[in-house]
């Protein structure tokens, strides 16, 4: 979700958005537990996890 007036390099900072979602797919999240670790190579879970619809990482109904 993109909104303000943010002056800045828009492109690259969607780059790098794009890259760091890649990455925590790929390493933070757990193919056998199906779900996302507290952090890269982790098996621990937080609440933060709650938080990944709400904050757009991936959609409310994302399997």
């Amino acid at each position: 979700i993109e909104s303000g007036d943010a002056d800045g390099p828009l492109e690259r900072w969607r780059e790098l958005r794009d890259d760091i979602h890649h990455d925590v797919c790929e390493k933070g999240y757990d193919k056998e537990r199906n779900t996302f670790t507290q952090s890269y190579g982790s098996k621990e879970l937080d609440a933060s996890l709650l938080l990944i619809p709400q904050m757009g990482f991936l959609p409310p109904d994302d399997k």
